[in-house]
C-alpha cells in the first residue's frame, strides 16, 4: 500500500492539516509542498520518519513530535525498506493566525512563546520530544469529526485551536506520570538516533545504556518494550536502509555497501538485506 496524503483541513490562508499513511517509503521536498514560513508541527504515531534541513535533522519514532519552519531546503523521508506502517499528521500554521488568536499578549514564559512565533524565529529544526497523553488523543479525535461540510472545518479548527494552546501551555499541564513516561520514550529515540550514527561500528549495548543511564539489561528491555524490535533488529534495518540508499543513489557496489554499513562478510549482508526487503541487494543495481 502506497503512502497516501489526505488533507484534512486546509483554509487556503492560516493553516493546513494533513495526514500521512501507508507502507512504502518516501522522499517528499517539503520546501515546495508546504506553506512557505509558516510553522510546522509534526506529529509522528508510527514508523520512522527523517526530517532534514540542511545540515540539521529530525529523526522522529512513532509517538513522537518535531517542530520547525518551512524553508526550501526542507526534506522529509521515510525508510524505503520498511514494511511498518507510517501514520503521520502535518499541521502548518501562520506566525499572522498565532499572532491573532493570542492577540492580547501573555506574560511570562508562556507569551516568551507566542513572540517567538510571531517573529518568525522557528527557522530552524526544533529538538524533536515525546508526544503528551493529549496530543497523542487528538489523533483518534480530528480521525472521527462529527459531520461533514462546514460543521466538519469548524469541528477541526476548534482541536487545531486547543492544540496550539496547549503549545503555549503545555508545561504547566504536564503530570509526573506522563513526565516519566516522556523521559523514557526520549531515552528510546536518543539510542536509536546514536545506533544510527555508528551504522559502521558493532553493537555497543553497554555504551548505549551508559549514555541512556541504564543498564544493559533495562535498555535493552526499553527498547524491545517501546518499538516491539529488539536493538540487533534496529541495527539490521538501519543499515539495509543507508546501504540500499548507496546502492541506487551513490551507485556503489554491493560489496562497498556492505563494508560501508559495517558488514565484513557479503552473505551475511545479502541474508540480512533480503530478510529486511525481500530481495537481492543486486536488484537495486
Amino acid at each position: 500500500m502506497k503512502l497516501r496524503k489526505t488533507i484534512l483541513h486546509d483554509d487556503g490562508c492560516d493553516m493546513r492539516l494533513t495526514h500521512w499513511g501507508g507502507v512504502s517509503g518516501f522522499s517528499e521536498d517539503w520546501g515546495v509542498t508546504l506553506g512557505r514560513s509558516r510553522h510546522i508541527f509534526c506529529l509522528n504515531f508510527g514508523g520512522d520518519l527523517m526530517i532534514l534541513q540542511g545540515e540539521k535533522r529530525i529523526h522522529l519514532v512513532g509517538q513522537m513530535i518535531g517542530s520547525f519552519r518551512a524553508a526550501g531546503d526542507l526534506t522529509a523521508a521515510t525508510m524505503a525498506t520498511s514494511r511498518r506502517a507510517y501514520d503521520f499528521l502535518v499541521l502548518e500554521v501562520s506566525s499572522e493566525w498565532i499572532s491573532d488568536f493570542f492577540r492580547g499578549g501573555l506574560g511570562g514564559e508562556a507569551g516568551n512563546y507566542v513572540r517567538w512565533w510571531e517573529e518568525g524565529s522557528v527557522d530552524r529544526l526544533a529538538p524533536a520530544r515525546v508526544l503528551t497523553q493529549w496530543e497523542h488523543s487528538i489523533y483518534s479525535v480530528i480521525q472521527s469529526p462529527p459531520e461533514d461540510g462546514l460543521v466538519r472545518d469548524l469541528w477541526i479548527h476548534a482541536q487545531i485551536r486547543g492544540f496550539m494552546s496547549l503549545q503555549v501551555f503545555r508545561k504547566d499541564r504536564s503530570l509526573f506520570c506522563v513526565r516519566q513516561k516522556d523521559v523514557m520514550k526520549t531515552r528510546v529515540a536518543s539510542t536509536l538516533l546514536r545506533l544510527r550514527e555508528d551504522l559502521d561500528q558493532p553493537l555497543d549495548l553497554a555504551g548505549l545504556a551508559e549514555r541512556a543511564s541504564l543498564t544493559a539489561t533495562s535498555l535493552s528491555r526499553l527498547i524491545s518494550s517501546e518499538t516491539g524490535k529488539t536493538l540487533s533488529r534496529h541495527l539490521r534495518s538501519m543499515r539495509v536502509e543507508r546501504a540500499l540508499q548507496l546502492i541506487t543513489e551513490e551507485k556503489c557496489s554491493v560489496t562497498e555497501a556492505a563494508f560501508e554499513v559495517g558488514y565484513s562478510s557479503l552473505s551475511h549482508f545479502t541474508k540480512a538485506f533480503m530478510i529486511e526487503t525481500g530481495r537481492k541487494p543486486s536488484d537495486f543495481l
